[in-house]
């Protein structure tokens, strides 16, 4: 094993040391720290003069994917709406603690605010569970005649049943002197409030696999009492991981509320079903988004409800879900929750990311594979991650199917995924090394590459953890078979994170979440196949109609599974609600790509103050 250091000094080629980078990133994390919550106020203003905020949390904003000319990029940076998800700050404060087990002295670390962050987080739980279960959901949650609804108000309010957030939008363009500029935004504001009105999540398998992430990190970590506390809070596993079973998706199953899916994941996952029959896995169980089966959603509507009433399968929520999995199977004690049926979806869940990588999937419909994530790189570092617990666990790996996926993952990784991280690299980025670009911005005039800080620190941690390993003193050491690509790219890479990341050079800004509807001509759901349709009171539906924003309660899905032959008869000579399946997808900037997002500098500076810790520690 072998470090960067011995590579680069056989070329003579210097390397940086970001030590004082990764000190000040530290501080910027903390900078973005919510130490106050407050309330939406006044409710009659949009915007109001204080936004709900939740103590403990770390800033994020809701922003709408505008590009092009000018004042397009304005008004995709000035709608910034606050929002208080759990979601972010549970991957800032796993990064924080990966910090810290890098080289990162504690002593640097605010631990008060890295406390209230922990119960910030612990405070997302699903309430309409037991007390000490480890299911989350994405906002806090309100009682509603007993039934605890997420509600967050800083879309709630502007979005109730009374709001118009389409006009809410035009006076305050109007109040910033870009009246004239409406026409332009007008339809894309009536979308967003389609988009944005399906905020009553039920939780959910992704949220979830991020705190059960959180328990091992802070176990491993210097604060025990938080980890006590967290471990306190969050001990009920059965519950959590029956969960898991009850709502994951098996396509060849007679039960409808376990065959049933959103039309879009069965067009991007078909051929991996197909693939499943010829095996004759048909018993197949997939990790799904949302703890919620159609049945459910009738009852618990509108008060708790997946968006279009139908679950779906996203390539980055499987894999964090499998990492808070084995995450929480090496945290150790009571493991009986682990029982066969989790056991195949534990590795059924693998063999789909092993699909995804093998087939370069990103590279088809990254819209539609990656629902909730657009960037890429984000998935490409949430599968390493896993792959590098697996390879380097703190104790043995207590079942056997933990060897099989981990002898699944890690071949894919070197052979697939490094490929497509590399292929994507730009090289020399402002003459000083590589650099990695996602989309936003990118369509701007002129591009402003938005997202390129966090695009390259999430490229870099997904290259350290596909080809490092532990050492004897905690650090990283690089694989004897590290392809010399591999090293240039890690060192260039770094280099330029190093010269840029605090430099003011380039926005901090990432699009870590968005809606699942990138594009209303090509990511609506019921653009695809589908052999379900029903109305969520029971009516049944036809697909003659057209689609409009009040058809929320139409439930168009796949049920069973679909013969190939049949499935393409299906997308390629039927048309439903109007359309025939849209089969391609040019970009996130496509001509009608206008979707909200979720972005927060603060991710950007945690996931580079890891990725450069990586690096300090590997040279």
């Amino acid at each position: 094993m072998l470090g960067l250091a011995f590579f680069f000094g056989l070329l003579g080629v210097s390397l940086c040391d970001p030590t004082q980078t990764v000190l000040r990133l530290q501080e910027m994390v903390s900078s973005e720290y919510v130490d106050k919550s407050t309330e939406y106020w006044p409710t009659e203003v949009f915007p109001p003069l204080t936004w709900q905020a939740q103590k403990g949390l770390h800033k994020s904003y809701i922003h709408i994917n505008l590009h092009g000319s000018f004042p397009m990029p304005e008004i995709r940076n000035l709608i910034a709406i606050p929002d208080s998800n759990g979601f972010v700050t549970m991957f800032i404060d796993y990064f924080l603690l990966e910090s810290i087990s890098l080289g990162l002295d504690p002593a640097v670390i605010n631990k008060q605010h890295l406390n209230d962050s922990i119960t910030a987080v612990m405070g997302h739980q699903d309430k309409n569970l037991p007390a000490q279960s480890p299911v989350y959901n994405f906002w806090l949650q309100v009682d509603v005649n007993g039934t605890w609804s997420a509600s967050p108000q800083n879309l709630a309010i502007p979005l109730g049943d009374e709001a118009d957030f389409a006009q809410l939008i035009k006076k305050f363009l109007d109040d910033l002197g870009l009246d004239k500029f409406w026409q332009d935004i007008s339809i894309i504001a009536d979308l967003s409030q389609m988009f944005l009105s399906a905020f009553q999540i039920p939780s959910d398998s992704d949220d979830t696999g991020c705190g059960l992430a959180l328990g091992l990190k802070l176990k491993e970590s210097p604060f025990p009492d938080m980890y006590k506390r967290w471990h306190e809070s969050n001990s009920d596993l059965h519950i959590t991981m029956e969960t898991y079973k009850k709502y994951s998706y098996k396509p060849f199953s007679t039960d409808k509320n376990e065959n049933m899916i959103d039309p879009r994941t069965y067009y991007w996952l078909r051929e991996f079903l197909d693939e499943q029959v010829a095996k004759k896995n048909t018993n197949l169980a997939l990790i799904s988004t949302w703890f919620q089966d159609f049945e459910l959603c009738q009852k618990q509507s509108p008060l708790v409800r997946m968006p279009f009433n139908t679950n779906n399968v996203d390539g980055s929520v499987v894999a964090n879900a499998l990492f808070g999995i084995t995450s929480t199977l090496l945290e150790g004690g009571d493991l009986s929750w682990f029982d066969a049926d989790l056991q195949k979806l534990y590795l059924d869940s693998a063999s789909l990311l092993e699909f995804i990588l093998r087939k370069d999937m990103l590279d088809f419909r990254p819209d539609l594979v990656l629902a909730y994530y657009p960037p890429i790189y984000d998935f490409y570092w949430f599968v390493s991650r896993l792959s590098f617990l697996l390879q380097n666990p703190p104790q043995a790996l207590p079942f056997p199917v933990m060897k099989s996926v981990r002898d699944l993952i890690q071949p894919a990784l070197e052979t697939y995924g490094t490929k497509q991280v590399l292929g994507r690299a730009k090289p020399s980025c402002d003459n000083i090394g590589e650099c990695w670009d996602d989309f936003l911005g990118n369509a701007d005039s002129p591009p402003v590459y938005a997202d390129r800080l966090f695009s390259s620190s999430m490229a870099l941690n997904a290259l350290f953890d596909t080809w490092t390993v532990t050492n004897a003193k905690g650090g990283r050491t690089l694989r004897s078979n590290t392809p010399k690509e591999v090293v240039s790219a890690l060192t260039g890479g770094s280099k330029w994170l190093d010269a840029k990341v605090v430099s003011g050079d380039y926005p901090a800004e990432n699009v870590f979440f968005s809606a699942s509807m990138k594009s209303p001509t090509r990511s609506m759901p019921f653009w695809y196949p589908a052999n379900f349709h029903l109305w969520l009171n029971g009516t049944a539906a036809d697909c003659s109609f057209v689609v409009t924003v009040t058809s929320q309660d139409l439930t168009s899905a796949v049920t069973g599974y679909i013969p190939p032959a049949e499935y393409n008869h299906m997308l390629y000579n039927e048309t439903c609600f109007g359309h025939k399946g849209p089969t391609s997808f040019p970009d996130m900037n496509c001509d009608d790509c206008f979707f909200p997002y979720w972005s927060a500098p603060a991710l950007t500076y945690a996931a580079a103050m890891s990725a450069l810790f990586k690096f300090i520690s590997v040279g």
